[in-house]
């Protein structure tokens, strides 16, 4: 099977409840059983169970006693993974409080980053190069 690239910039709504929607060509590609998660930066990542698994994969090759760093950041990527499931008006809806935490309010960005796809607040995205904001830390609590 060959690996989906998702490529593109796409402005969107988000309403005070969280629900918004996905590029047609994106959601045709990401398939039903998806997860929201952390990105490494102001962002968040929508996760296929096809890249979970090989999140999985990846993370289970690890060696505990050499890669406790990578092991920290694997953690930290599956904690952060919450269902995201779509309504019957085609919306997908992000949990309230990682709206808050990634300042998700009225416009939104959506980004097709190769095998990702990432959902960051416009504010944020205007300033992604921006070391604190493209590079925000997992570990900051």
């Amino acid at each position: 099977m060959q690996d989906t690239i998702f490529t593109g910039t796409y402005y969107y709504q988000i309403d005070p409840k969280g629900r918004m929607r996905l590029p047609a060509s994106f959601k045709s590609l990401l398939g039903e059983k998806l997860r929201i998660g952390f990105g490494v930066g102001k962002f968040l990542v929508v996760y296929t169970e096809q890249s979970v698994e090989e999140l999985s994969k990846q993370r289970k090759a690890l060696n505990p006693l050499s890669d406790m760093q990578a092991l920290k950041h694997y953690r930290n990527m599956f904690m952060s993974m919450k269902e995201f499931t779509c309504d019957a008006q085609g919306r997908y809806k992000i949990p309230m409080d990682y709206c808050e935490e990634f300042e998700l309010t009225d416009e939104i960005v959506i980004v097709g980053n190769d095998s990702t796809v990432e959902i960051w607040s416009k504010a944020n995205f205007d300033r992604r190069d921006e070391d604190e904001i493209a590079f925000w830390q997992l570990y900051k609590k």
